[in-house]
């Protein structure tokens, strides 16, 4: 089985690890466990940390790297297929948003 999946994202010169399952840490009782990096997934959508927070079902625990001020990242699970279903949905309202306006932009 493996441990997780990392979904990685170009940020300016390197690429970090935005979002992860963790498969390893989870059960059909508790769901599937993620781990989102917050102010990056903010960054890579041009959203604000509070939306990006928003998009995550409830009760995720925070966590704050110790050798990284300012980065932190929130661990929870999607209980339930719809949880999952739900976040990615509003991934790709946001991803469909930002190539509209990308394009527009790109069209003045």
């Amino acid at each position: 089985m493996r441990t997780s999946i990392a979904f990685i994202g170009r940020m300016g010169q390197s690429y970090n690890t935005i979002l992860s399952l963790i498969p390893a840490q989870s059960n059909l009782e508790t769901g599937l466990r993620y781990s989102v990096y917050v102010p990056r997934l903010a960054e890579y959508l041009g959203l604000g940390e509070g939306e990006v927070v928003s998009l995550l079902p409830e009760a995720a625990e925070v966590h704050r790297s110790s050798s990284t001020p300012g980065l932190y990242w929130n661990l929870g699970f999607f209980r339930k297929a719809e949880d999952a279903h739900r976040f990615l949905a509003k991934l790709q309202e946001v991803r469909k948003g930002s190539k509209t306006s990308s394009t527009a932009e790109g069209g003045k």
